[in-house]
């Protein structure tokens, strides 16, 4: 995922895709959104986001039960 980052703001000039704001950005997930991901246990709904946007937007549908 890092490299994957510095690769964007190679590619799509993101200012703030620099090692220093990544790493921050890591630590901030580990510490805010793990902990609620834990709490809420299995009422998250854990999907995976590679691909198209368009393939992300149907499993989400599809794990919501939307048409």
């Amino acid at each position: 995922l890092f490299k994957r980052l510095l690769k964007r703001a190679k590619l799509d000039g993101r200012k703030d895709d620099d090692p220093k704001t990544i790493r921050h950005r890591f630590v901030v997930y580990r510490k805010q959104t793990l902990p609620l991901i834990k709490y809420y246990g299995k009422k998250v709904i854990k999907i995976v986001s590679n691909g198209h946007p368009k393939e992300i937007d149907k499993k989400i549908r599809n794990k919501l039960g939307c048409k």
